[in-house]
């Protein structure tokens, strides 16, 4: 079972072994996370003005990661570029795809009651991002990577469902009240095994909040770049690349 220190070691010792690589000609372009801001809950959509405030072990380690990147830029010309990505779905995704081989059998298992809210992208589009910010010209810049639209867990169900062409496939929702002392009980069982369980409790924890929703309005503004798939479009294409590679 993964600890607090994995996340450092892969997030926190390993960007500071590749800053210390690098010269003062080259740019670090560093993929944080959505997670490092913490989430929004009732709030507006999180946007680059807000004190981070994360929560679990992933988002502190990236937190702590993009500390260490912009302390680098204090003596590299701010040569740097950070992107926070909300939840990422697309080919060789491993986390929705979880929920897309559920239904694909038939069973829908939604977190919680399946309403809180997310802002997604798909990897496509993150993809573009990361161009658009290699070509640019800013330096010392932070930006969320999301799409225009936020969607609930039970809307991004029903477009798996369409995606696959499924029907009838049966609902559950797992409540926090019965994830948080299962998800202890896995995460026993994982540090026994060795083996990664499917439900932590850092994933509960993330399941407690009502939604995790960013803004993509700065990085829209100042680099031009716009997001162009759409959730159905997105979880079509997805499900097509999951059927290729023999995943489904």
């Amino acid at each position: 079972a993964l600890c607090q220190d994995d996340y450092t070691k892969a997030n926190v010792s390993f960007t500071k072994n590749i800053l210390h690589h690098l010269n003062h000609n080259q740019r670090m372009i560093f993929i944080s996370s959505q997670a490092a801001a913490g989430p929004s809950n009732q709030h507006p959509p999180v946007d680059e003005r807000r004190p981070p405030h994360p929560i679990n072990w992933y988002g502190i380690s990236k937190l702590q990661a993009e500390t260490i990147v912009r302390e680098w830029g204090e003596t590299h010309r701010q040569n740097y570029l950070i992107l926070r990505p909300s939840s990422v779905f697309g080919p060789r995704d491993k986390d929705f795809y979880l929920l897309f081989k559920s239904i694909n059998k038939g069973l829908c298992i939604l977190p919680g009651d399946g309403s809180q809210r997310l802002s997604i992208i798909h990897v496509n589009d993150l993809v573009e991002a990361v161009a658009a910010v290699a070509e640019s010209e800013k330096r010392g810049r932070t930006y969320f990577v999301t799409n225009d639209y936020s969607c609930t867990w039970i809307e991004i169900a029903g477009a798996i469902h369409t995606a696959l062409e499924k029907s009838g496939a049966l609902t559950m929702k797992l409540p926090v009240a019965i994830a948080s002392p299962l998800s202890r009980l896995f995460d026993a069982v994982a540090w026994f095994t060795g083996k990664p369980s499917l439900l932590s409790y850092q994933k509960v924890i993330e399941m407690k909040q009502t939604a995790w929703l960013c803004s993509n309005r700065l990085i829209k503004q100042e680099q031009g770049w716009q997001p162009s798939f759409s959730l159905a479009q997105g979880m079509v294409e997805t499900a097509k690349w999951y059927h290729q590679e023999k995943w489904l």
